[in-house]
Formats: structure tokens, C-alpha cells, sequence
């Protein structure tokens, strides 16, 4: 289990970022019946981004450098996207259209 194995700092099965599979049955289960993608895994994911992702905008290692290592003021750095303004990683769907 990803638990033992690596650890985490909170409940991850109570906060998780959408369906969560405990054996092979049940990840299969979840993939077959199109739940990995419901409105429930959405809300899921949605609430998982909004608490963990504040700064996951696709700029935060460039801030971390930018500031770190070159030595830029805060307010000279790309502002932070708000999660909700963010254009989400297209579905399977979405992207086979392209």
C-alpha cells in the first residue's frame, strides 16, 4: 500500500483526489464503469487541487528559481493562476478530437 510504503502527512483515503482502488478488482471496477471520471471524482479532484495545488499552476519552479537563484523580487514574478482559472490536462476524449 502507497501509505507504508512512502507516507503521508494526512488522511490520503478520507482527501483523496478522486476514486481510490484498494486491489486489482476494484481499480479495475473503477476504470470499466467510467468512475475514475464522474461528477463525484471531479468534485474529488476539484476539492484536492483547491486544498494541496494552491501554487501547481505550471510556474512554480520557475518562480523557485527566478527568485532563489536569480535573485527577482516577488512582485516581478508571473503571478500565481488561481486553481479555478486553470485550463485542465485535456480527457482521452478531448484529446483524440484534436
Amino acid at each position: 500500500m502507497y501509505v507504508k510504503a512512502r507516507g503521508v502527512y494526512f488522511d490520503l483515503l478520507s482527501e483523496a483526489p478522486g476514486q481510490v482502488a484498494r486491489d486489482q478488482q476494484e481499480l479495475t471496477g473503477i476504470f470499466t464503469s467510467g468512475a475514475w471520471r464522474d461528477e463525484t471524482a471531479a468534485k474529488l479532484r476539484g476539492a484536492f487541487r483547491r486544498r494541496f495545488c494552491e501554487f501547481d499552476d505550471g510556474h512554480a519552479a520557475e518562480r523557485v528559481v527566478r527568485h532563489a537563484f536569480l535573485g527577482e523580487r516577488t512582485a516581478d514574478l508571473p503571478p500565481i493562476v488561481p486553481v479555478d482559472d486553470r485550463t485542465p490536462a485535456p480527457t482521452p476524449e478531448e484529446a483524440a478530437r484534436r
